[in-house]
């Protein structure tokens, strides 16, 4: 299913893009899917309609201010056949990217549906989405075209060959740790123009997890449908912990390929961005682009390192049982509570719940929970990997007025109200 010039080209530049890979059938059942997650009042016919204020995972805000990207990663995706069919371990999808690993992979995790709608009066904000690699943990990344995806409407944006420069930087395989000298790398990395994926209908890109990619810009005038899952080696809690060496070290297919097929330069040169393009501004000044708590989870997964302590506060008790570094509850301003560590304010690093990182004395430390006038719940995580195994070190309900939290490492940690 995969050659070995195929094999190659992904190790030369971090993608590859199996053409009209999965049945047209398919495809629309997946729109259809999607279109059960847009707004009542817009219309498949109409693009006139494909306005306003839309409430996705993510955000809830202006389409337009957010550049038409839109992400739906709730509801009855995994209920659906067809995704299982074609992309779980067994299917066509998950069967390519085992092949190109050469190693066993897990079940795939589904990302959703990401939409991108056509963008008017583009000359205020830069045409050029800034480049990233995902926060959570994966090894290959899948976007599947659920329609046709011309030059300029929406493709994915990719800077080849960045996977390269970019996976030694991180402290961790499969996580996401910067490492000392990856902000150096990725300012250098952005200062390039990238290439963008169009395509057909059943295309399906694969990429590599440490290869820069972004949402591109849709001036077409039909939306940009798409299906996006990750997968890993079935292995992949222990490469969490481990630090990164060889770049193909954990793919074995890539790795018994000839060296000057697979280390040989990436196919494709990027030019630098030109200068009036880069002056431009990522958004709109006026855009308000409201968070959810999905977003501001986003952000702090990038904050996190191993032996970290953080104290989250939720109006949500599932905080209690949960060791993912996630906000559950509602919004900060909501909350009332005002936090004190060692007696020094301590102020929140997400919108929704209390969640921040606190710098742990040795021996005694103490945590002032005050202002708090309805029921809450705490938990005091300390961060390991792989992330979703972070310790729980303490948790439990806040009472009315000051608690305080105690917490020594020689000692089990108690709270007093």
């Amino acid at each position: 299913m995969i050659t070995s010039e195929q094999l190659a080209f992904f190790a030369r530049n971090g993608y590859l893009q199996l053409r009209q890979f999965i049945q047209p059938d398919t495809c629309k059942q997946l729109i259809d899917l999607t279109w059960e997650r847009l707004p009542t009042s817009w219309r498949r016919d109409d693009p006139d309609t494909w306005a306003g204020v839309v409430a996705d995972t993510c955000h809830t805000g202006d389409v337009h201010e957010r550049r038409g990207h839109l992400r739906f990663q709730r509801g009855n995706i995994l209920a659906s056949p067809h995704i299982a069919e074609t992309f779980g371990r067994e299917g066509p999808v998950g069967s390519a990217v085992e092949a190109i690993i050469g190693h066993p992979i897990a079940p795939m995790r589904t990302r959703g549906f990401y939409v991108i709608v056509p963008f008017v009066d583009r000359n205020d904000i830069s045409p050029v989405t800034r480049p990233h690699i995902e926060a959570h943990a994966v090894q290959v990344i899948c976007l599947c075209y659920l329609d046709d995806v011309a030059p300029g409407g929406g493709g994915l944006s990719i800077w080849p060959g960045s996977h390269r420069d970019v996976y030694p930087t991180m402290a961790s395989k499969l996580e996401h740790i910067a490492g000392p000298s990856h902000g150096e790398v990725m300012a250098s990395w952005r200062r390039k123009m990238p290439i963008e994926l169009h395509g057909l209908q059943g295309d399906v890109v694969l990429i590599h997890h440490r290869l820069l990619h972004a949402a591109s810009v849709n001036s077409a005038n039909k939306l940009r449908l798409g299906f996006l899952c990750d997968y890993l080696r079935n292995d992949a809690d222990a490469l969490c912990e481990q630090s990164p060496a060889a770049l193909w070290e954990d793919w074995p297919a890539i790795s018994a390929l000839p060296e000057v097929e697979r280390d040989s330069p990436c196919d494709i040169s990027l030019l630098p961005i030109p200068s009036d393009i880069a002056a431009l501004p990522q958004h709109h000044a006026d855009g308000t682009r409201a968070s959810t708590a999905r977003s501001a989870a986003a952000r702090l997964v990038r904050l996190r390192q191993p032996g970290d302590y953080w104290l989250s506060i939720s109006d949500n008790p599932k905080v209690v049982g949960h060791p993912i570094l996630d906000p559950l509850g509602g919004s900060l301003d909501d909350l009332g509570a005002s936090v004190y560590h060692n007696g020094k304010p301590v102020a929140s690093q997400s919108d929704f719940d209390f969640v921040a990182r606190l710098d742990m004395s040795k021996g005694a430390n103490r945590i002032y929970i005050t202002d708090v006038n309805r029921p809450l719940w705490y938990r005091l995580l300390k961060i390991q990997m792989p992330f979703r195994n972070n310790e729980i070190v303490s948790a439990g309900i806040l009472r009315s007025g000051v608690n305080t939290l105690t917490h020594d490492d020689r000692a089990q940690p108690r709270v007093r109200s």
